[in-house]
């Protein structure tokens, strides 16, 4: 059978073993089933479904790995859990939406660089975390003020528009 890919190579049926890379490190999955093309500039590979998410599964694990080793995991929670917050109160505070800090620290997302010098602040200087939680106010503007801002913002994008003209219906001659 032809190569889909690069239509010169024919797949072969073997186990093989795959390397795969991910930000900079490799590994290799082991014993792959497949079809695989022998046009060596090509290397396609094509698998059935079972053995693609066994080969899917590893290669998320083999990335986790990897963030889990460029990230000071151990310092978000810990940081966090020095200031007793739970994960959700610690995205209210620091931003990144509910789930975020739970996908940081299982290693799932890389969390933003700012977030880590912050943390590692905040690690040597456990002092400016009330400082930290008093910018959440919006840069000294009342809450009433913003609510406001924000109410008034709403009525102008709400205001209803001018009605278009039907254009004109030219008579039957």
């Amino acid at each position: 059978m032809k190569c889909p890919t690069c239509g010169i190579g024919n797949l072969v049926v073997a186990t093989r073993k795959l390397p795969y890379g991910y930000k900079g490190k490799s590994t290799v999955i082991k014993a792959v089933k497949g079809k695989f093309c022998n046009n060596r500039t090509c290397r396609e590979v094509v698998l059935d479904i079972d053995e693609a998410a066994r080969v899917s599964k590893e290669m998320l694990a083999f990335n986790k790995e990897i963030n889990r080793e460029l990230t000071p995991i151990d310092l978000l929670a810990n940081v966090r859990e020095r200031f007793k917050l739970n994960q959700q109160q610690a995205a209210k505070v620091f931003g990144g939406g509910t789930n975020a800090f739970s996908r940081y620290e299982s290693g799932k997302t890389k969390p933003p660089v700012a977030l880590i010098k912050l943390f590692k602040v905040l690690d040597k200087h456990p002092d400016l975390f009330k400082e930290v939680v008093g910018m959440d106010t919006g840069m000294g503007l009342s809450n009433r003020r913003r609510e406001g801002d924000i109410a008034e913002s709403k009525t102008r994008l709400s205001s209803p528009r001018r009605k278009r003209r039907a254009p004109p219906r030219l008579a039957n001659a």
